[in-house]
């Protein structure tokens, strides 16, 4: 499968618990796709990107780091290339012309941003990447609406009430899968 898209081929906007990390490790995996060496860019959603994610990759991997999965295959210069371009790109304004030049580590594979939680994006922002990649597809994961409500709604209750009354909680919310 050959990828014909300069930029990224896909972007996928999830919620919370939407399944993003699993989606994550199963294309990172995949011989057809060419991941982000970590998962969550949070770019194009800010003005002033700060790349976080990229960034404690970088320093795990220049420290020499014996973490589990810095790098998706062992020896893949691709993924420090991409590190070292997009920590480039913290605190610098926004442009998706550059946010696009990232993804060229990919070659002719398939590859894509995956970002959760995703606010929404700024109606200029659209409008450029719709522009600049007309070929792009846009993957919404989302959770079943009421669990995703009642999470809302209770997130802040439980982390009181766990503080307040420990393991407890944490229990009472399992049992009601939330």
């Amino acid at each position: 499968m050959n990828s014909r898209v300069a930029g990224p081929d896909f972007i996928c906007l999830g919620m919370p618990k939407a399944g993003t990390g699993w989606l994550f490790d199963q294309l990172r995996y995949h011989p057809d796709f060419w991941m982000p060496p970590v998962k969550g860019l949070h770019y194009l959603d800010r003005e002033l990107p700060a790349m976080k994610n990229c960034i404690k990759r970088l320093q795990k991997v220049e420290r020499g780091s014996r973490t589990r999965n810095l790098f998706r295959r062992a020896g893949d210069e691709r993924d420090l290339a991409f590190l070292r371009e997009a920590v480039a790109l913290s605190g610098v304004p926004r442009d998706v012309a550059r946010y696009s030049a990232l993804f060229r580590y990919k070659g002719d594979l398939l590859s894509g941003d995956i970002t959760a939680p995703c606010a929404g994006l700024e109606a200029n922002v659209i409008g450029e990447i719709g522009s600049l990649l007309p070929g792009l597809k846009v993957i919404l994961l989302t959770t079943e609406p009421v669990k995703q409500y009642l999470v809302g709604l209770f997130t802040d209750e439980l982390r009181e009430c766990t503080r307040l009354f420990g393991g407890q909680t944490r229990e009472w919310a399992a049992q009601y899968g939330l």
